[in-house]
């Protein structure tokens, strides 16, 4: 794959989250960048810096900002494929950003995206480390993964500051790194969703959650998180308030967002985003069976839109992870009242293909190769079958 081609690759990240905006491979039309594609497509990523340090001098900080933006961005990639981690998170934050919001947003969904990238490759190292309190500024080498997760956090805590950019569609000045989502329209249709989004799924990474803050989800209280009035957010950053908190805060917040949008069903995806993290990150059996109580209240109403389905869908799911007899029997009902109400949705034709998951036939047969005398040597599991003949 040639460089140009995958410049912008840092943000696969984003892609897994199939709902989000996301950054394209960046193409530019200047032309300035030629010589640079060539050197780093053929593996010269030095010479490719070099030549990136070159024409980021010409730019200066009165160049267009588009492409002082992609300068920026290039260098930092470059100093990745050379293992530079740590240099590349320190010479981003060093660099002159241009003023103009969309470039902001874009430069520090960058940032998030290369310290989780240097917490990646140093994992084990970083879980060594002890905090560190000082006054003076700390080496990025001597970070838990606590200190780094913070870090992340104001990235995307700073990309929320450019209201004028976050609440519109994708604008123009930024097709070039960011397609728009496959998601209906007006469930994530606009900045704001990919930034928030992309939030959640840091906030609820448990690697930069400390040991104390991992024992004491237990005591959240679940009624209380999923009904925040949505009035305040607590920044990502907010080390002193518990990750679960936080990210309840600011799905809370997007859904009254979307709801002053006149969005319904982008609030209702905000809602369902938040109970799906907290089932993710809470392990006992009767927190899992609360959340899915919320679930079925909160399916009780917006019955006419299309992306209920996506929310009885969810709850189909979610049942079906629950080891108690006759569950596929409640899932199965969910999912066809899912599957019946919006057949042509997207949350209709995945109800229809949970239903038909769990009233496919099934066997699976296990035996010992060697067993004692009198003992069941033969084990068939079954499901939607009468009859099973043994020859």
């Amino acid at each position: 794959m040639k460089f140009r081609d995958c410049l912008f690759a840092f943000l696969a990240f984003l892609f897994l989250l199939v709902s989000s905006p996301v950054l394209n491979a960046a193409n530019p039309e200047t032309g300035i960048w030629t010589e640079a594609d060539r050197l780093a497509d053929e593996q010269k990523f030095q010479a490719a810096l070099d030549k990136t340090f070159e024409i980021r001098k010409k730019l200066g900080d009165t160049g267009n900002p588009a492409d002082i933006t992609e300068a920026i961005i290039r260098a930092a990639k470059l100093r990745l494929a050379l293992h530079g981690y740590e240099t590349s998170v320190k010479e981003l934050r060093a660099e002159k950003w241009p003023t103009q919001p969309e470039s902001r947003v874009v430069l520090e969904l960058y940032a998030a995206h290369v310290m989780m990238e240097y917490h990646r490759m140093y994992q084990w190292e970083i879980r060594q480390r002890e905090k560190t309190v000082s006054g003076d500024t700390v080496d990025l080498k001597a970070w838990t993964s606590e200190q780094i997760g913070a870090e992340i956090s104001k990235s995307f805590d700073n990309a929320m500051k450019y209201d004028e950019v976050l609440s519109k569609p994708v604008p123009e000045t930024l097709t070039k790194y960011i397609s728009k989502n496959q998601y209906p329209p007006g469930i994530r249709p606009v900045m704001r969703d990919a930034v928030v989004y992309l939030a959640i799924r840091h906030l609820s990474n448990t690697q930069y959650w400390s040991p104390a803050q991992s024992a004491e989800t237990y005591s959240l209280k679940l009624q209380k998180l999923f009904d925040g009035d949505g009035a305040k957010r607590i920044p990502a950053s907010s080390l002193e308030t518990h990750p679960i908190v936080r990210l309840a805060s600011w799905l809370n917040n997007h859904k009254a967002f979307h709801m002053r949008e006149k969005r319904p069903e982008g609030a209702m995806e905000a809602q369902y985003e938040l109970l799906k993290t907290l089932h993710d990150r809470f392990d006992e059996v009767a927190d899992k069976r609360e959340i899915v109580r919320l679930l079925s209240q909160l399916q009780m109403k917006n019955q006419e839109h299309p992306w209920w389905s996506r929310g009885q869908g969810l709850l189909a799911e979610l049942l079906r992870l629950r080891q108690e007899p006759g569950v596929l029997i409640l899932a199965r009902q969910e999912a066809i009242k899912g599957r019946d109400k919006h057949p042509e949705s997207y949350g209709g034709k995945l109800c229809a293909a949970i239903a038909f998951e769990i009233e496919t036939p099934s066997l699976s047969v296990e035996s010992m190769r060697v067993d004692g005398s009198n003992r069941p040597s033969i084990e068939g599991n079954y499901k939607n079958l009468t009859k099973l003949y043994f020859k």
